[in-house]
């Protein structure tokens, strides 16, 4: 819970435009106003008993099923996001079709990154600072790709004592310039 208000910190110190959301219907609002290049999500997933479906969680009793998840969620308006989906299992399902992986790629993500194993909520906010502080640096280069920026997030990570890391994957365009 600490390492939330370290990454907000931060992301406003860095001054990259951001916005934080509790609930899904207050996350629809903000894409569609602000129309994001990075959707930065660090959910708890699970299981609907009901629906025997995937679902995610932000905030305190958020939750949005698989099916549940259209292009409101994903894409605004203006642009095609990378989706940081930085929590336990996001690559993982009992359904190979049924996954946040194809959901947020079919409703128009550009690239999606998730994991594959569990992540503590500590350890995924310590990544998604590294990627946004990465991409940051990045973009301010030119020349480089989302491959440059996995690479350099790896090689960070590990270096800092973290092999989580390795359970994180990207989908989408390796080539895609930053």
């Amino acid at each position: 819970k600490d390492s939330v208000p370290k990454l907000l910190a931060f992301i406003k110190k860095s001054k990259v435009p951001a916005r934080f959301v509790k609930t899904w219907p207050e996350w629809k609002k903000s894409l569609a106003s602000d129309s994001p290049s990075l959707l930065v999500l660090i959910p708890h997933t699970d299981t609907d008993q009901t629906l025997d479906m995937p679902k995610m969680e932000i905030g305190n009793e958020q939750w949005l099923t698989i099916a549940q998840l259209e292009e409101e969620y994903v894409r605004s308006p203006k642009v095609p996001p990378v989706v940081l989906l930085l929590g336990c299992d996001t690559a993982q399902q009992h359904v190979s079709f049924e996954n946040f992986i194809s959901s947020f790629s079919t409703q128009g993500a550009a690239i999606i990154v998730a994991s594959s194993t569990t992540i503590l909520g500590r350890q995924a906010t310590v990544l998604a600072h590294e990627f946004i502080r990465v991409m940051s640096e990045f973009s301010r280069k030119g020349g480089k790709t989302f491959g440059d920026v996995m690479l350099a997030v790896r090689r960070n990570m590990m270096r800092r004592g973290y092999p989580m890391v390795l359970s994180i994957s990207s989908y989408g365009d390796a080539d895609w310039r930053l």
